[in-house]
């Protein structure tokens, strides 16, 4: 049986690791017609490319050994 202390590690280990999709939600500002700050959009853009880097970086290592 699961205990519910590994499920509250398993959810927070997961909120920390995964990426925030969140940081490239501005519905709200189009909507409303709020201008989106250049700071945001720089922060955004080198979240993505963090997170791209991050990726690509653990394929290389995955396909590192194989011949494709």
């Amino acid at each position: 049986s699961v205990s519910n202390e590994n499920v509250v590690w398993l959810l927070k280990w997961a909120y920390y690791v995964l990426p925030s999709l969140s940081n490239f939600d501005i519905r709200s500002e189009v909507a409303n017609g709020v201008p989106i700050d250049y700071t945001y959009c720089a922060w955004a853009i080198f979240y993505g490319l963090l997170w791209t880097a991050f990726f690509l970086v653990i394929a290389s290592a995955a396909f590192e050994e194989r011949d494709v």
